[in-house]
């Protein structure tokens, strides 16, 4: 399975434009440095969309990966049919709050997969275990200056032969810690510094509805249909993260 999770992401960031070459080895840590890589190829294109938020999502799931985090199944139906992606939730804080980026209580699942030549993506980032969902962009009677904290946020995207990219409109999420945090493994003298990190495993569930984005926009298209994307309460893998600095690289770290 886990050639298979670190194939999908490979596969998403050559799609995205990235240069990552194949590995030479079946090991553990290439096909970590593999997966790593996508993140941040895929980060490099939000960033040059303007798309710092997203940017920044990608980069902490690269960290995660360095790290020694490992991708889980998650179940997901979308307009009624099953679909089976890898998925992987981390939660991000600092050691000063000057530093901050988000909310203390920050956290963001992250999940993918391939069907043919289609790969799909999703991202809902909360700051609480329950949140209802709240595009900060949508221009709904709840929108505030506040929005960035006051919901969740999902974003999905699906490339092909086209590019499409939906967000959230209405709906709930939760994305909410389960069990004990433990240390993170040491997977290379090379991992990155400044930054602490502890395996947490997250109950994830949510029942939400997308419209398409208007283009080179997080706002929806309301005269798009609705699309109805459900999960129930399933376990997925994850970390978190404590940085010494207020934006690390993801190969270096701080």
């Amino acid at each position: 399975m886990r050639h298979a999770v670190y194939g999908v992401l490979f596969m998403l960031a050559a799609l995205a434009g990235a240069c990552v070459d194949a590995p030479t080895e079946a090991s553990t840590a290439e096909n970590d440095s593999m997966l790593a890589s996508s993140f941040d190829a895929l980060s490099r294109e939000a960033s040059q969309q303007g798309d710092v938020e997203r940017s920044q999502e990608f980069t902490w799931a690269a960290l995660a990966v360095r790290k020694g985090v490992v991708p889980s199944r998650l179940t997901v139906v979308r307009s009624g049919l099953i679909e089976q992606y890898e998925a992987m939730v981390h939660a991000v804080t600092w050691v000063s709050p000057i530093a901050e980026q988000r909310a203390p209580t920050h956290r963001t699942l992250l999940a993918w997969r391939r069907v043919g030549g289609t790969l799909q993506t999703l991202m809902i980032s909360s700051t609480a275990d329950v949140m209802p969902v709240q595009n900060p962009l949508s221009m709904s009677a709840h929108a505030s200056l506040a929005a960035p904290f006051a919901g969740a946020h999902v974003w999905y995207a699906s490339r092909g032969d086209r590019l499409e990219r939906m967000i959230g409109v209405s709906g709930t999420v939760r994305v909410s810690p389960s069990g004990a945090a433990v240390t993170c493994p040491s997977v290379s003298s090379r991992a990155p510094r400044g930054v602490t990190c502890a395996r947490q495993k997250f109950t994830v569930a949510f029942d939400v509805d997308l419209q398409l984005a208007v283009p080179g926009t997080r706002v929806p298209d309301v005269k798009s249909p609705v699309i109805p994307l459900r999960a129930t309460e399933q376990l997925v893998n994850g970390s978190r993260l404590l940085l010494s600095c207020a934006m690390p690289a993801s190969d270096r770290g701080c």
